[in-house]
């Protein structure tokens, strides 16, 4: 099979490379690896590509191609294909209608792939080949990376992309660092490139991910005022001298494999999530990653991450009514009981292990492949 290879960051991780690198390293399933320039000279029969791929008009032009001749395409689907307003994408979504081009393939590729149970009730009425494998994580690889030291003191994490504009309006009514002492709040993934419209990319200091550390220490009023001189220095390169002192610290966004990594330094990942199509559609990939470093979660009431919650016991489920109250609640509960913190961690990462493992999912691909 044909891997189109030309995404990044957690795509490219969870949905790309890793799982298929599985099948060829322990199922002896052949497997390259490519952009569209080799995948025209591939003698391959099938052709696996994520749904973001399709912006690539030489890209489209090949399916279409292969499709005509006899070859298989597979889609892979793992996020909503229609944001919200707020969104980064928005605008550059709407100028290539991209809803209209996904749903045009489709209906007509050799199968699609997905994530949740969601995506898959939207999508069985255009395709009858719609597969669900969910996001998985090597255990037993990614485990023999991880840092077990211990924070001096309760670190609340939260990380993901420029998407969450609106989660962000609801961690403002949380107000954790108003509400919490002897804290920090590590802000993970923060980048101030943007992208536009027609597809380019620029610096823009005052744009998502500024606004979500303006939500975060109340426009810096919370911080100390040498420290958010630095922040509004924007400066990547050099890390402030005590910022472990400070009760907010910044992370600037990373490759994906760094990313996993930094996760140790959260005694709890925290997921506010207001309840909107774009955000029932996500799948459990916070509760996956957070599963690895067996640090419990804090998630507002979304069906992906209530059934793993209550099915484990790795966390707390917050109802978004009373999210300016429970969140915290919830949190200080964390940060004065130590045994707690670590009996969920633990029951989230047995939990996760079983369900979430590449090995489980590799084989899952494996009979789907076979099929087509």
């Amino acid at each position: 099979m044909f891997i189109f290879d030309n995404v990044s960051g957690g795509i490219q991780k969870y949905r790309v490379q890793d799982p298929h690198i599985f099948l060829y390293e322990n199922l002896n399933y052949d497997i390259e690896f490519g952009d569209v320039e080799d995948a025209t000279n591939s003698n391959e029969e099938k052709f696996f590509l994520h749904f973001s791929s399709l912006q690539n008009p030489a890209i489209r032009n090949f399916i279409d191609n292969s499709l005509i001749s006899g070859k298989k395409i597979i889609l892979d689907i793992d996020d909503f294909w229609e944001v919200p307003v707020t969104h980064y994408l928005y605008q550059y979504n709407k100028f290539n209608k991209t809803t209209e081009t996904l749903f045009n393939y489709v209906k007509k590729v050799s199968a699609v792939i997905c994530s949740t149970e969601q995506i898959h009730r939207t999508l069985k009425k255009y395709n009858s080949n719609i597969f669900i494998v969910p996001n998985s994580l090597n255990y037993e690889y990614e485990s023999k990376h991880v840092d077990e030291s211990e924070n001096s003191r309760f670190t609340i994490g939260w990380a993901g992309s420029s998407s969450h504009v609106d989660d962000m309006k609801l961690m403002s009514k949380i107000g954790i660092l108003s509400k919490m002492k002897n804290v920090q709040f590590i802000l993970a993934g923060f980048d101030n490139r943007q992208i536009n419209s027609n597809g380019t990319v620029s610096i823009n200091n005052n744009g998502v991910w500024s606004e979500y550390e303006h939500i975060i220490t109340n426009n810096y009023n919370l911080v100390d005022p040498a420290y958010k001189n630095y922040l509004m220095g924007y400066n990547k390169q050099n890390e402030y001298l005590k910022v472990d002192e400070q009760n907010y610290k910044r992370l600037w966004s990373m490759d994906i494999r760094s990313y996993l990594k930094i996760i140790n330094q959260f005694d709890v990942f925290i997921v506010p999530l207001v309840n909107n199509d774009f955000n029932k559609y996500k799948s459990e990939l916070k509760l996956i990653e957070s599963a690895l470093h067996k640090i419990p979660v804090v998630a507002s009431d979304l069906p992906q991450y209530s059934a793993v919650l209550k099915a484990c016991g790795g966390g707390f489920i917050v109802d978004n009514k009373k999210a300016h109250r429970d969140f915290v609640k919830s949190l200080k509960m964390l940060q004065n009981e130590n045994e707690m913190r670590k009996d969920m961690g633990e029951k989230l990462y047995e939990y996760c292990s079983e369900h979430f493992d590449y090995k489980k999912t590799g084989k899952q691909r494996l009979d789907i492949y076979n099929l087509i």
